[in-house]
């Protein structure tokens, strides 16, 4: 089983792609330092996230998808050093959700993993994702819309509010294993964001 598992919950429109870009794109070289990337491919992360989200429409995907948590957490039964799991959606999970995801990765010690970055732009960007997933809200009835309680609700101040998240998931880890990464300031150098999260996980960025 994997010593440490990191989990990398969000927030969304903080890096989260660039991140898992990075990652995807040289899986292999993260094994060779000692960190598994599980998964057939990228978006097993994304359908894990249904399925800990409990997606009632789980029943109609393909069996791909349905099974996908299952293959995360057997390959990292199988592995001996530390794993990481990667995606922005887990943000909108229920505390009970949160709890029953951590509690499956034992006897793993699980690190949470938060992306951050200053409201401001981080409402604008939650805002215009809405709009690519056909949401029509104006950018004042998006900001003054109640926070959702469904966990299968992402863009809204369920995920963007780092507070929210924080008191779903803290608990679920002692408050040493909770990192928050905030995104670099304007101007900083684009890779510094990549710099902290794989030394926070124990890779060597400059390799990447």
């Amino acid at each position: 089983m994997a010593a440490k598992v990191y989990l990398h919950i969000g927030l969304p429109k903080t890096g989260t792609t660039y991140l898992q870009s990075v990652m995807w794109a040289d899986r292999d070289r993260m094994r060779a330092q000692g960190v598994l990337l599980p998964g057939r491919e990228r978006r097993d992360h994304l359908w894990t996230t249904r399925i800990v989200r409990e997606d009632p429409n789980l029943d109609t995907y393909d069996e791909r998808v349905r099974e996908s948590w299952g293959v995360l957490k057997s390959e990292i039964a199988a592995w001996d050093g530390t794993a990481l799991i990667s995606h922005e959606f887990f943000a909108g999970a229920a505390p009970e959700q949160a709890a029953r995801m951590v509690a499956e990765l034992a006897p793993a010690e699980v690190h949470l993993v938060v992306t951050a970055r200053e409201p401001v732009g981080l409402y604008a960007g939650g805002w215009q994702e809405s709009l690519k997933n056909r949401d029509s809200r104006t950018m004042t009835e998006f900001a003054e819309a109640e926070v959702s309680d469904s966990p299968m609700s992402v863009w809204n101040w369920r995920t963007l509010d780092v507070r929210l998240v924080l008191e779903r998931w803290a608990p679920t880890v002692p408050a040493e294993r909770v990192h928050v990464l905030p995104l670099p300031r304007p101007g900083a150098p684009r890779e510094l964001l990549w710099q902290r999260f794989a030394g926070l996980v124990g890779l060597d960025p400059d390799s990447f």
